[in-house]
């Protein structure tokens, strides 16, 4: 399901009929993905954070046409977690959505070395003002943080990588492990011993059940809370 996907495209509540779990992969990207899930084009990695957040909130509605339900579970990997943050903190998310699980999000934003490496790399695909937004004092950042950082009834996990060496050892090559936890929230950490070796990365990694079957472990343990 995408952004611009169509509410009506099948009747209120035909998936809930099926009494089955559903799960659905989606992009707050317009025009990255077909109907099928198939990449067709670069990343538009120039708009807001926010306006993601708009974005998911379009596609929570369908599933929740779709299936009936009242509420959704986000899972979340590295920027995804923020979006679904401003969603649920901007968009009234917080009464459509029971829990969300972030996986190496940068929820206190990125430092040092990194913001060169994804704000100026088109290679990385963050240049433009989604990435000024991750940026660690950015106002998005501050206002995302205002508050309770664990926003309305929303039941908040996260999960953060850990390789202790590398150019930031406190990070899973990408995203600090303080950056990724939140005040009340259920925070585990994954280590390893030693970064992952050429162009991939240990924060790719951890959304990869055969490498990292232990973000598996923790997202099938949360949903039974």
């Amino acid at each position: 399901i995408l952004p611009n996907s169509e509410l009506n495209v099948f009747s209120y509540g035909e998936w809930g009929r099926l009494d089955k779990p559903v799960s659905v992969r989606t992009t707050y990207y317009i025009g990255t993905l077909d109907s099928s899930g198939t990449f067709i084009q670069s990343s538009e990695a120039s708009r807001s954070i926010n306006e993601y957040g708009e974005r998911l909130s379009k596609v929570v509605d369908i599933v929740l046409h779709h299936t009936g339900k009242k509420k959704v579970i986000i899972i979340a990997h590295s920027m995804g977690g923020l979006v679904s943050r401003a969603y649920i903190k901007n968009y009234v998310g917080e009464s459509k959505v029971e829990t969300l699980i972030t996986i190496g999000t940068p929820n206190h934003g990125i430092y040092g070395w990194l913001i060169g490496r994804l704000c100026e790399n088109p290679i990385y695909g963050h240049e433009g003002q989604e990435c000024k937004d991750m940026q660690h004092d950015s106002k998005f950042i501050a206002n995302l943080n205002s508050g309770d950082e664990t926003y309305g009834s929303t039941r908040y996990y996260t999960v953060a990588g850990l390789c202790n060496e590398g150019e930031d050892p406190e990070a899973d090559e990408v995203i600090r492990v303080n950056s990724v936890k939140l005040e009340s929230a259920t925070n585990m950490v994954i280590k390893t011993n030693g970064c992952v070796s050429g162009s991939d990365t240990y924060h790719g990694y951890l959304i990869s059940p055969s490498k990292v079957p232990e973000t598996y472990s923790y997202v099938i343990d949360f949903l039974k809370n």
